[in-house]
C-alpha cells in the first residue's frame, strides 16, 4: 500500500518539484543544479485539496484520479473534516493504486482523528 502521511502543521508541506531525497540517496549528479533530484513530482502530477466545507466530494473524485493516474494529492487541513476520515479510510482501502501514488495529509492534532488512519501511514 503507498504511503499514507499525517503530517503536523509545522514545517514544509510536500509541494510539486519537492525532493523526498530522504526516501533515496543522492548521487553527486542528483546533487547538480542541473539534474532533477530523486522523487521530484512536476506540477502537473501533484494535487492539493483544502479540505473544509463542502471539499469531502471534490477530495474523493481527485483521490481516484490520483490512485489511478500514479499521482501525488495532499489534503490539507484534515482535522476540519475529521468525520469525513473514516470515509476517506474506506475509500483508500477499496483504491486500485499505481505504484506511483502518494497521498499526504496534514492536520492539527485532534482528539477524534482516526488511530487506525494513523496506524496506516509511514512516519
Amino acid at each position: 500500500m503507498p504511503p499514507i502521511g499525517p503530517m503536523p502543521p509545522i514545517g514544509p508541506t510536500p509541494r510539486a518539484n519537492t525532493s523526498c531525497s530522504s526516501q533515496a540517496s543522492l548521487s553527486a549528479d542528483a546533487e547538480s543544479q542541473d539534474a532533477p533530484a530523486p522523487c521530484e513530482v512536476p506540477h502537473s502530477r501533484y494535487h492539493e485539496v483544502a479540505m473544509g466545507q463542502g471539499q469531502a466530494e471534490v477530495a474523493v473524485n481527485l483521490l481516484r484520479e490520483c490512485a489511478r493516474n500514479g499521482e501525488w494529492l495532499c489534503l490539507k487541513n484534515v482535522h476540519l473534516a475529521v468525520s469525513w476520515l473514516p470515509s476517506l479510510e474506506k475509500e483508500v482501502y477499496t483504491l486500485q493504486k499505481h505504484e506511483g501514488f502518494r497521498l499526504f495529509l496534514t492536520s492539527e492534532t485532534h482528539a477524534k482523528f482516526p488511530k487506525t488512519l494513523l496506524e496506516l501511514s509511514l512516519k
